[in-house]
């Protein structure tokens, strides 16, 4: 059944990825979670109200990545809101030991809103900017207050965080 019900979803998919005359997909540079910490994130709309993205980066201590989807309220107004939600990284710790340094990198869901500013007559370029909201999962938070408790912590837990990108289309039918 559930194989069916799979199949069923992406034959949907694809039939109304092939029925909508409004595809894009937009590369750029920016920073936060959507782009891997300080990277590049690729988004491929296959339909105007929803996009799919990865993003790639530097996370101020090693290589994160994310991937999620994005929903476009408003897609044809030139301020368009979204909902953002994505996996991946979405936690850091860098511990300073007395025989070097240890990074942990945390993964785990992420939501957000923000909106997209499209850019110039032809609307092929775009800033987006989101308020972002992350789940971290059991083991940051297990070894976080573990370090709390044997050691010192320069900086607290962050509930929120924001993303700033600039994304232009490469692609536009």
């Amino acid at each position: 059944m559930k194989f069916t019900a799979s199949l069923a979803a992406i034959l949907f998919f694809f039939v109304s990825v092939s029925a909508q005359s409004s595809q894009s997909l937009f590369v750029g540079p920016g920073f936060g979670f959507d782009h891997g910490g300080i990277g590049v994130k690729g988004e491929y709309q296959p339909v105007k109200y929803v996009g799919i993205f990865a993003g790639v980066g530097y996370n101020l201590a090693t290589v994160g990545a994310n991937g999620g989807v994005i929903y476009n309220m408003l897609p044809d107004k030139r301020v368009t809101p979204v909902i953002t939600a994505m996996y991946g990284y979405n936690a850091v710790m860098k511990v300073k030991y007395l025989n070097g340094t240890d990074y942990g990198v945390y993964n785990g869901l992420t939501i957000g809103a923000g909106a997209d500013f499209k850019l110039g007559r032809s609307q092929r370029s775009k800033i987006n900017v989101n308020l972002l909201v992350p789940f971290r999962n059991a083991d940051f938070f297990r070894e976080y207050n573990l370090i709390r408790q044997n050691g010192t912590i320069k900086q607290d837990i962050v509930p929120i965080a924001f993303s700033f990108g600039w994304n232009f289309s490469i692609f536009s039918k």
